[in-house]
Parts: structure tokens; sequence; C-alpha cells
């Protein structure tokens, strides 16, 4: 019975010293709370990566010195940079105008702080108010680049509702962009492609903005262009067309199997004019007859209308043979 009373006491007594310690932990908290919640006056160092457009050079730079402000903060604020911050850098954007060539420095570029310190505020928000600097100069590098005019190529997949089809190719503007960077990255460059995008069902002209691939160690003249992909419906007619065999030399000639080929060809609805079957010539050069591995070229049309979308063969491979003229 005296061991039970003693057990007992021994829990209540245990139950107050856990009560007793939560309580004590949630006084610290609260403690915590309230002085991190006010304003301090502290001291951060940075290093300040910056974003320009200086002609012919690169685009980024993080200074060569450190920037230390003095500024008033949060409490919590003031632990997160201390403590907790991942990077140790201001990214900020800086008019070229604001940026001085270094007489000491062939790459060499400076900003007076007093004049970057309304972006480094809102670099920071309202989280912290700036006081004063450290430095009154901050020093950067900005090496040379050489530039380059490239086209811009399209990637994309489209596809059409019944009877539509695009009339030509997707067309951008500008198509001719400069890029820049060191020699080694932009020499095998000859073209920028477009971010992948994806038409469905179209059944009538498109056109839009599209943003333009990022390639590392590369600056576009722009990140975007102006599209436009022209799609029409159309009518599809069919003629029968007679083959003709062209640069064969004079003590040869080529037989053809067959001598006439089936030729689909499709129009705008659009054009309401009939194409006259004289405008198609189905051709067969010898020299891809002399070129080809078993004896099997495909025809082509001597001069394509432009009013025709597309054309198609039947059949597509024509069986030519050379043979020799009997004088």
């Amino acid at each position: 019975m005296i061991k039970l009373r003693k057990l007992k006491i021994s829990y209540e007594r245990g139950r107050q010293v856990l009560l007793f310690l939560f309580c004590l932990f949630l006084a610290f908290i609260i403690w915590s709370i309230h002085k991190l919640s006010a304003d301090y006056s502290t001291y951060l160092t940075y290093r300040v990566h910056v974003s320009t457009n200086l002609q012919g050079r690169a685009s980024d730079a993080i200074s060569n010195n450190l920037l230390t402000l003095k500024g008033r903060s949060s409490g919590f604020y003031i632990l997160q940079q201390r403590y907790f911050k991942g990077e140790e850098s201001i990214y900020i954007q800086v008019n070229r105008r604001l940026l001085k060539a270094n007489p000491s420095d062939a790459d060499g570029y400076y900003v007076l702080s007093s004049d970057v310190k309304d972006k480094l505020g809102e670099s920071f928000g309202e989280n912290l108010t700036i006081e004063n600097f450290s430095v009154d100069t901050l020093f950067f590098n900005f090496p040379r680049q050489i530039n380059k005019k490239v086209t811009v190529a399209p990637k994309y997949v489209a596809s059409y509702k019944s009877q539509h089809m695009a009339t030509g190719k997707i067309k951008f503007n500008p198509d001719v962009i400069t890029i820049y960077g060191d020699y080694s990255l932009i020499d095998k460059i000859d073209s920028i492609y477009t971010i992948p995008q994806r038409f469905q069902n179209l059944e009538e002209s498109i056109n839009g903005v599209v943003d333009l691939e990022e390639i590392p160690g590369i600056r576009l003249s722009q990140k975007e262009v102006y599209y436009t992909l022209e799609v029409e419906r159309y009518i599809e007619k069919n003629i029968t067309v007679r083959i003709r065999a062209i640069n064969t030399p004079g003590d040869k000639e080529i037989g053809l199997f067959p001598e006439e080929v089936k030729m689909t060809y499709r129009v705008p609805l659009s054009y309401s004019q009939i194409i006259e079957k004289e405008k198609f010539v189905a051709i067969i050069d010898y020299n891809e007859v002399l070129n080809s591995i078993n004896s099997f070229v495909e025809p082509k049309l001597s001069e394509r209308p432009s009013e025709i979308l597309s054309l198609d063969f039947e059949p597509k491979f024509v069986e030519c043979r050379i043979i020799q003229r009997i004088k």
C-alpha cells in the first residue's frame, strides 16, 4: 500500500515537471516571436549580380568586390539571411548608361552604389530598409563577345481538319536574330529553334508569339518572335501526266516504265481558275538515272505553279532503262 502511494506521488510530480517544462518552452517561443518581430539595425554582405545590355559584351557579371550594407529589418529576416540563406548574391538589372568603363581594365566597368540604391532596395522588397553602403563603387568585368546573325527555325507539330492544310511554311517576324557569345560557342550555331509547339485540328490561319530556346552561354538579341501559319481549305484534283527525260546524251535514250503517271494535286478552295494541263510536265533527269541504285527514279514537276499546295505521283517511282541508240 505504501509502495502504491509513493508511485502515485512520483507520477504526479512527473506530470508537474513536464507541465512546467512545456510552459517554459511555450513562454520561450512567445518571447522569441516577440523579439524577432521587432526591427533591428544590421550589417549584411553580398556580391551583386548585374544583368545589362552592353553592346558586344557579356550580359551578366558578378561584382569583383563585396557590398556590405547597413539596414533595418525584422529579426526573422536577419536570422534567415545570416544562417539560412542559400545564395549570397543580389540580382539586379542595370541600365547600360549607369555602367562606366574602367580605364585601368579593358573589360572592366563600374557603377556607383548610390545609382543602384533603388534597384537594390527593390530586390529586398519590404524586408529590408537600406541605410548606407560600405563601398561607394561596385566593379565588374564584362568580357568581349562576338556576334552572329542566325535564322529562326521552327519546332512544331500540326494537324489539320479534313480537307485543310498549311499553304506554306510557318513564318517568323523577325526571321533572323543576333546571338552573342564566345567564338567557340557560336561558331557552329546556324539557327535558333523555337520552343516546341503543338497545333491540333487547324481549320484557319493562326498567329501569336513564341519563345526561343535558350542556349547556355549564349545571349539572344530577343527572346521571342511573332509567328504566322496560314491554313486554307483545299480541293483535290487528278490528271494523267506524260513523263519526259531530260539531259539525255545524243547517243542514249531512256526507256520509262510506265511512260505516264497519275498526278494528284491540291489547290486552295478559294482558287477558282482552272490550271491548264499543259502546265504540268513530269521529268526524269538522266543524271539521276545514272546515280540510282536500282534504276527506279522519282519523277518531278518541271515547273510547279504557285497555286499548288502539294502534289503526289502514282506510282511514286518509275523504272528507267538507259538504251544505246542504233546509228
